[in-house]
């Protein structure tokens, strides 16, 4: 209930991808706003940054990444 999807923002590049959250309260009963960011590099392998999908469901966000190649992924990084 706290995010909306102004306050979302999803860059992706080839290998990796930013989410950012911008003025998300930083608990129920104290009114400070937080920005908030999250960033994951070097992806396991490249993505297709335009098919980047998110949505906010029950007040989560979801990312959705397109591989470049239909390979499997071990695990979300590289490193």
């Amino acid at each position: 209930q706290f995010i909306s999807e102004q306050s979302v923002e999803v860059s992706a590049k080839d290998t990796e991808v930013t989410i950012l959250l911008h003025g998300v309260p930083t608990s129920k009963t104290v009114p400070t706003l937080a920005e908030w960011r999250l960033h994951i590099s070097p992806l396991f392998h490249s993505v297709e940054p335009a098919l980047t999908k998110w949505k906010i469901r029950k007040g989560k966000v979801s990312v959705q990444l397109k591989k470049r190649k239909k390979q499997e992924w071990r695990r979300l990084v590289k490193f």
